[in-house]
C-alpha cells in the first residue's frame, strides 16, 4: 500500500512537471519577435560572460601557473559575437526544450505503463511531435514570429534525445532497485 501511495505521488509530480513544461514552451512561443531575440541575447550574453572568463582564467594560468578567478576578460561581446551565436542558440534551444519534454513525458508514462518500452516510446514521440508541430503553428499568428517546418525537425531530433536519455536512466535506475531488492533479500535469508 505504501508503495502505490509513493507511485502515485510520483506520478502526479512528474505529470504536473510535463504541464509546465508545456505551458513554458507555449509562453516562449508566445513572444513575439523582439522578446525573443531579447531573450536569446540574454542568454548568449551569459554564456559568452562564461566562456570568455573560463578563457581568461586558463590563459593567466598558462602564463602564471597559478589560478586566479579575479582575471578580467579581454574580449569584448559585441553585437556581431551576439549575431552570429543568435541561429544557433535558438535551434539548441528547440532541440534542449524538446529533449527535456520527451524525458518528462517518457518518465510519466513509464510510472503508468510498467514494460512495453515500445509503446511508451511511441506514446512519448507521437506526443511530442503533435505538440512540436502545434507549437509551430502557434507561431504563425505571433507578431515577427514564423512557422518552420525545419523547426519541427530539430524539435523531433530533441524528442528522440530525450527518449534515449530516459530509458537510459530508467535501465540505470532499473539496475540499482534490482541490486537494493536482492541485496536487502539476502540479508534477509542470512538473518
Amino acid at each position: 500500500m505504501k508503495g502505490k501511495i509513493i507511485i502515485y505521488i510520483m506520478t502526479s509530480f512528474l505529470v504536473l512537471f510535463v504541464v509546465v513544461w508545456g505551458i513554458l514552451v507555449f509562453e516562449l512561443s508566445n513572444q513575439d519577435v523582439t522578446e525573443s531575440h531579447e531573450l536569446s541575447r540574454i542568454v548568449i550574453e551569459l554564456i559568452l560572460e562564461k566562456k570568455d572568463k573560463i578563457d581568461a582564467i586558463i590563459e593567466n594560468y598558462k602564463i602564471t601557473k597559478k589560478i586566479d578567478f579575479t582575471v578580467e576578460p579581454t574580449i569584448e561581446i559585441t553585437a556581431k559575437r551576439i549575431y552570429e551565436l543568435q541561429f544557433l542558440t535558438r535551434k539548441f534551444a528547440h532541440f534542449s526544450l524538446y529533449a527535456i519534454g520527451s524525458f518528462l513525458i517518457y518518465m510519466a508514462t513509464t510510472a503508468v505503463i510498467k514494460e512495453k518500452t515500445g509503446l511508451k516510446v511511441l506514446i512519448t514521440l507521437t506526443l511530442g511531435i503533435v505538440y512540436a508541430v502545434s507549437d509551430e503553428f502557434h507561431q504563425k499568428f505571433i507578431e515577427g514570429r514564423t512557422s518552420n517546418l525545419s523547426d519541427v525537425g530539430i524539435d523531433t531530433l530533441g524528442n528522440i534525445a530525450g527518449v534515449l536519455i530516459a530509458i537510459f536512466v530508467v535501465f540505470i535506475l532499473n539496475k540499482i532497485i534490482s541490486y537494493i531488492y536482492k541485496k536487502h533479500e539476502r540479508r534477509d535469508k542470512n538473518a
